[in-house]
């Protein structure tokens, strides 16, 4: 783990306990956490993809059914920042639209596969309509900048969809929750440091 993480996880430790949550929860609870790449507009890494951009698809692929929101350089992100099986290179075009029960889409174009570009609004969302305004111009267009970065997964506070698997709740939850965001929103360019604009995988 990059020295950047160990510090953020020594002080999230040392918060904790200083809050007198139980130091057995403490260290299970951060034994949880897992590398991740946090994908923001606002920072300044390595740039590994881009917010929106042309529709570039493989001449046999369907048509999307929703806009394009990025599209990530699989090449351009180091295979141990994040331990999702992500492929190694091509791009990984990410379709959706953002509301509370919103659907998408993933689709993986590998390396050398020729493509052409598509329409940028699919039928059912079309910029000039007012709602749909608003949102495109929400998610302007632009680079995607990679920092590494570190997670912990999601406890849902209400009960998940009816497929999911039951989540077992720590008693110490909330106030770890609190602790761990009261430390990243301290760190320049930590997930809670953009405003909620960063995107993450």
């Amino acid at each position: 783990m990059i020295p950047r993480n160990l510090k953020i996880l020594d002080q999230v430790h040392a918060e904790a306990l200083s809050r007198d949550i139980p130091a057995d929860d403490v260290e299970r609870w951060l034994g949880l956490t897992r590398p991740c790449a946090l994908l923001t507009q606002e920072g300044d890494g390595p740039v590994v993809g881009v917010v929106r951009g042309p529709v570039m698809l493989p001449a046999d692929a369907k048509d999307p059914d929703y806009p394009l929101i990025a599209t990530i350089d699989c090449a351009a992100v180091p295979a141990d920042v994040t331990d999702l099986p992500l492929p190694t290179d091509g791009q990984l075009l990410l379709f959706g639209w953002p509301e509370e029960h919103g659907w998408g889409e993933v689709r993986y174009v590998p390396a050398g596969v020729a493509v052409e570009e598509r329409e940028q609004y699919p039928p059912g969302f079309p910029p000039d309509e007012p709602e749909n305004a608003e949102v495109y111009a929400e998610l302007p267009q632009g680079d995607l900048h990679l920092t590494v970065d570190i997670s912990l997964p999601s406890v849902p506070t209400v009960p998940g969809p009816p497929w999911s698997a039951p989540q077992p709740r720590n008693p110490q939850f909330e106030a770890l929750t609190r602790v761990w965001r009261d430390v990243l929103t301290d760190v320049p360019d930590g997930m809670f440091s953009y405003g909620g604009t960063q995107r993450r995988c």
